[in-house]
């Protein structure tokens, strides 16, 4: 009896540990330690993927009625650091509903960065020096910037991911909320930084996913009040992104524009 006794107070004692343990999801591993490391990743891959979605429900208010409105940006695209090209695909709606959709690839050629993008009434095509403007870096080197923001802590972890949370100012958060945006402005204007949350698979220390809440720093606007915004983009298949190639049919299509 006295065996049985030990033996359950030896289990119980097990499974409280267990338990302590399980409810503390945080890794120990050094915040400063795993931007670091997700830094050097996303700087010496060779490409990537990425999805980005800015949600914004609203309520418009016009000759006194209050319309409510969903307004999400979603943009698809690519990064190829090696061969110094991107693709994107924007899809915003505009207040009635309708949709406005962009597509855009820039890549360099020799000592010049080339255009193509329809945004819906066809394609054209430009061409820069790189020397004067090069836009093909800003997409890794602005995520890459956010990540050297301050005050940072781990919350908590789960199965695939070490999961941060850090202080980000205003002009990180305008980068970032350019991101695939034809003329590099922000689609949203904010006021001020606020808190970042992002992901870093535990594996290979590459980004998973950057979001932040909208809702506090998005400006004030007189006729629309924002009830929920949000900001979510998910990076994935580094170094297995298809080659970024525009097709022979778009650029016999392109017009030429200066």
């Amino acid at each position: 009896m006295k065996n049985i006794k030990k033996f359950l107070v030896v289990t119980l004692a097990f499974l409280f540990t267990l338990s302590l343990v399980g409810c503390d999801k945080k890794s120990g591993i050094k915040p400063t330690e795993a931007l670091k490391k997700a830094q050097n990743h996303l700087l010496n891959v060779d490409n990537y993927s990425f999805t980005l979605k800015i949600d914004l429900s609203s309520e418009l208010e016009l000759n006194g009625e209050k319309t409510k409105l969903d307004v999400p940006i979603i943009i698809i695209g690519a990064v190829d650091n090696k061969n110094k090209a991107t693709y994107t695909s924007a899809t915003l709606k505009d207040l009635r509903g309708g949709e406005v959709k962009n597509e855009m690839y820039v890549y360099q050629e020799s000592q010049d960065v080339v255009l193509y993008s329809n945004n819906g009434l066809g394609w054209i095509t430009s061409k820069t020096n790189s020397q004067n403007y090069n836009p093909i870096d800003r997409y890794t080197n602005e995520i890459s910037n956010l990540l050297n923001s301050k005050n940072i802590k781990e919350i908590e972890s789960d199965e695939k991911n070490y999961n941060f949370e850090f202080e980000a100012s205003k002009e990180a958060l305008d980068k970032i909320l350019s991101f695939g945006s034809e003329n590099e402005k922000p689609y949203i204007e904010i006021e001020n930084g606020t808190k970042v949350t992002i992901s870093i698979d535990k594996k290979d220390y590459s980004i998973s996913k950057i979001s932040f809440d909208l809702s506090d720093i998005i400006k004030k606007n007189e006729m629309i009040n924002y009830t929920k915004s949000s900001f979510e983009l998910i990076l994935f298949n580094y170094g297995t992104t298809n080659e970024i190639i525009v097709s022979e049919n778009i650029k016999n299509m392109a017009q030429e524009f200066n």
